[in-house]
């Protein structure tokens, strides 16, 4: 590995990491990067605060190396929250469309002076099913959400992906309090439709975490991301709304 390889903070890698392998195992690094992984050095340390971590030991095996007790690598989903600057060359983030999407909307609330809401949304137990059964699990809750969000929203409403397990949904034209509402609706809605159709199943609705402003992208994605995020750790199934200031 080199030595000017991307460092994560153990906080990122809370949030980042899906899966730990040895920092050598290079031919099965190199198949996974071609599935939309990217590997992120971390130190060892930072899986202890991971909730739910696929332990190296399991890993092994298949990929044939002893885990080691320095560094490891965590595969992480490319858009879980890392810098699109450490992406290898020619990988483009799956939230990458909503990223761009957001800037565009924010240069149009610039020129006409409106405000918008971005919500990040993701699916309560879907982290978990994923780690029990398999990503294309989770992966299945998101995609069940956001063919939702996408027949219940105005036709201005853009619906795509948020990165890692999550739904990104910008409301145009839209303030904090509209934009509360409006999340607030779809969420007992969501909830109650799950119920209905699974009423023996595994139900779960989702958690959201909402910014509105007119600013830059960048602070409105990362406030949006700060609010789920207290969302999820209040037990999830809730909405909370991040403080954003605008600027003059």
């Amino acid at each position: 590995m080199s030595e000017d390889r991307p460092a994560v903070s153990p906080a990122a890698a809370r949030a980042l990491l899906i899966a730990a392998v040895p920092a050598d195992a290079e031919p099965a690094l190199a198949a996974l990067r071609a599935q939309g992984y990217v590997p992120v050095v971390v130190p060892a340390l930072a899986f202890t605060a991971f909730p739910t971590p696929l332990r190296p030991e399991a890993l092994a095996g298949w990929l044939g190396a002893p885990p080691t007790g320095g560094d490891v690598l965590g595969l992480a989903l490319l858009t879980a929250g890392t810098a699109i600057a450490e992406a290898p060359e020619g990988v483009r983030p799956a939230d990458a469309a909503m990223r761009e999407r957001l800037e565009q909307e924010l240069a149009r609330c610039a020129r006409y002076r409106h405000t918008l809401a971005l919500a990040l949304l993701e699916p309560d137990g879907a982290a978990a099913l994923a780690h029990r059964f398999g990503e294309r699990a989770g992966r299945g809750e998101v995609d069940e959400l956001g063919g939702w969000l996408q027949r219940r929203l105005r036709r201005t409403d853009v619906v795509g992906a948020g990165g890692g397990l999550r739904c990104a949904l910008i409301l145009p034209e839209t303030d904090a309090a509209a934009a509360l509402t409006v999340i607030e609706r779809l969420r007992i809605e969501y909830l109650q439709r799950r119920q209905r159709e699974r009423a023996l199943g595994y139900v779960a609705g989702f958690s959201a975490g909402l910014a509105a402003g007119a600013g830059d992208a960048a602070p409105l994605w990362q406030a949006a991301l700060g609010a789920l995020e207290r969302a999820q750790a209040a037990g999830g199934d809730c909405v909370r709304l991040a403080e954003v200031a605008d600027p003059p």
